[in-house]
């Protein structure tokens, strides 16, 4: 799928941001690893709105949105058509 392999590589989560962050992955049938390299690839494509209020757009058809810690909000859900 890639030119090279992927590497083990660690990160630290709060267990609220990381259970947060393997839903979205869920949402959009991604495991969390793919999901890490999608976003550093930039082929899941983030837009900074308001505050520390970032939005998945136009993947596919899962529209998301996360919010930061301090709001602990995650929100995805699947829509029949991108807009």
């Amino acid at each position: 799928m890639y030119w090279e392999a992927k590497k083990r590589r660690q990160l630290m989560a709060t267990d609220e941001g990381w259970e947060g962050f393997k839903a979205l992955a869920a949402s959009m049938d991604l495991s969390a690893s793919e999901l890490v390299e999608r976003l550093g690839r930039g082929t899941v494509p983030l837009e900074p709105s308001s505050g520390d209020v970032l939005t998945v757009t136009k993947w596919e058809n899962v529209h998301c949105k996360a919010v930061n810690a301090t709001g602990a909000e995650y929100a995805c859900k699947r829509v029949s058509s991108t807009d």
